[in-house]
């Protein structure tokens, strides 16, 4: 959105805010869309959190799908948000094309590193209409299955629930219609 429009949005839910309909106004983009300047004014403006779509901290991964931003932009990002007094979130999506074993959890490691206020996990779902379903189809590409997904989750949510950082989500959020677009 150009950043008039965010301003407007984040004003709009301030004002909700004060009014005591919200607790806190949030939002959520990408590590390579954090401007320093642009965010201390959205904070001014009222925004509470930043949560940043990160998918991974491994440049391969990043790489595989598409995300046009390195690991290093992720950690900025993330810095920059907790110099600004700004709340910090982060998603993470495990099982992308390209993740070797291990890399979900060094993932936790750089997160509990960068000692969020909040993460949300969304297992990689290979949905109708695409690219990974292209890939999937043509044999590129295999998702987790619901064992390894587990398996990977377990301990992580382990890991940062010692670390108390709070995780706000598992999964996507049910939505009509959703679960019979998922391919695999």
């Amino acid at each position: 959105l150009p950043f008039e429009w965010q301003q407007r949005f984040i004003s709009l839910a301030a004002e909700f805010k004060q009014q005591g309909f919200l607790t806190k106004v949030r939002c959520s983009t990408r590590p390579d869309c954090i401007e320093p300047d642009q965010i201390l004014k959205l904070r001014e403006s009222g925004l509470d959190m930043i949560e940043l779509g990160i998918q991974s901290f491994s440049a391969e991964v990043l790489r595989r799908s598409a995300r046009n931003y390195s690991p290093e932009t992720a950690i900025t990002a993330c810095r920059t948000i907790r110099k600004s007094g700004l709340s910090l979130g982060i998603q993470l999506l495990p099982g992308l094309p390209g993740t070797k074993h291990g890399d979900f959890q060094r993932d936790i490691s750089q997160t509990i590193a960068l000692n969020p206020d909040a993460v949300r996990i969304y297992p990689c779902l290979t949905v109708k209409g695409t690219g990974l379903e292209k890939l999937y189809r043509a044999g590129k590409y295999t998702p987790w299955s619901l064992n390894r997904t587990e398996e990977e989750l377990a301990p992580a949510l382990l890991r940062l629930w010692q670390h108390k950082i709070h995780v706000i989500r598992i999964g996507v959020a049910h939505e009509e219609g959703f679960e019979e677009n998922i391919v695999a």
